[in-house]
């Protein structure tokens, strides 16, 4: 950790950044949130907390409070090497996929610079919309019987386990966004995410839950072509499919711990939540699809998949455990495949 990384010297950048020009950046982003004109706000309170120490960020949570409302921003500070050779990029992506998809999963943003005191190094931040009432999950072992299931983080109501038709939902939904966020003219999609970097956050109301993306690190095509052929677009979906269904199977341990793998209901789900986000970008991709899929044999599947597993670092854990895993995983895709041919998803 930099020596210089201290809470005074953190806040002081804080401080520093949201007061700027009379605290343009942060009236202008309430302004947005409440559809008023920033001048006509009054603050009555900012208050500042320090949430998380991340890899690349330290967030902080800023509430901002006047005479008739409060919004929740989050200050994402770079406070390593990695964090500030990232965070530019990061925030004119999150401007990019803001503008591919209006009112879609990832946070709006709304504004990036740096701050510190005098004689400091200066910190880069940037400031972004905070998800009330989402909270991170992880896979953890469930003390009745030792199993694996997602454990929510809830800061309001404590945490708890999801049942299993909100777990099914859950894994549906983070394939839904992704799939939503795939680029059919240029096959690009957002990667790397991953789960122990609590990349999903989980709002659950009574029996349903909702899920956003916080960030989004790359937008890459799959193929180094600009352009994907016509003929081609079944081909790069498939192994975007097959990418993202080992992907969300992949946790760390209550988000810090060893390596794990869900349970096998995620495969359904994840493939359910491809075909309803390709749904929503032309009604007959889905079966077009499956039509292509359908006419792999289960060894063909698995010969794919092996593919697939050799773009992923030999050197990494993920590498390990995958490997171990991923006879099974290809066998579940396809039965999954052959029961879909049999009786056609719900992709509505």
């Amino acid at each position: 950790m930099d020596p210089e990384a201290t809470y005074g010297a953190y806040f002081q950048a804080v401080t520093d950044f949201l007061s700027r020009r009379g605290f343009q950046r942060l009236r202008a982003a309430v302004g947005l949130r409440r559809q008023r004109s920033p001048e006509c706000l009054d603050f009555s309170e900012i208050l500042v907390f320090l949430e998380k120490h991340g890899a690349f960020y330290h967030p902080a949570r800023i509430e901002v409070i006047g005479a008739d409302f409060k919004e929740s921003f989050v200050l994402n500070v770079a406070v390593s090497p990695a964090g500030n050779a990232a965070i530019q990029g990061e925030f004119a992506l999150l401007e990019e996929l803001n503008r591919f998809l209006p009112d879609g999963y990832l946070p709006q943003v709304y504004g990036f610079g740096e701050g510190g005191g005098p004689g400091a190094r200066r910190w880069l931040l940037f400031l972004g919309e905070w998800f009330t009432d989402f909270s991170e999950f992880h896979l953890t072992r469930h003390p009745a019987n030792g199993g694996l299931g997602i454990l929510v983080w809830d800061a309001r109501s404590g945490v708890f386990f999801l049942s299993q038709a909100q777990t099914r939902r859950l894994y549906r939904q983070v394939a839904l966004i992704l799939t939503a966020y795939f680029d059919l003219s240029s096959s690009r999609h957002i990667f790397p995410w991953h789960h122990a970097a609590g990349d999903f956050v989980v709002q659950c109301q009574n029996c349903g839950v909702a899920l956003r993306l916080i960030t989004a690190r790359q937008f890459s095509p799959i193929v180094s072509r600009p352009q994907v052929a016509a003929e081609s677009l079944a081909e790069v979906l498939f192994f975007f499919l097959a990418r993202l269904s080992i992907q969300t199977r992949l946790d760390r341990l209550e988000g810090v711990g060893n390596l794990v793998w869900s349970d096998d209901l995620a495969v359904g789900e994840t493939l359910k939540g491809v075909l309803m986000g390709l749904k929503k970008k032309h009604p007959l991709l889905p079966t077009r699809f499956l039509d292509y899929l359908g006419a792999f044999s289960r060894e063909e599947i698995g010969d794919f998949f092996k593919a697939v597993l050799e773009t992923v670092d030999h050197r990494t854990p993920e590498f390990s455990l995958v490997s171990k895993h991923l006879e099974d995983h290809s066998r579940l895709i396809f039965d999954e495949l052959q029961r879909l041919a049999c009786e056609p998803a719900d992709t509505t």
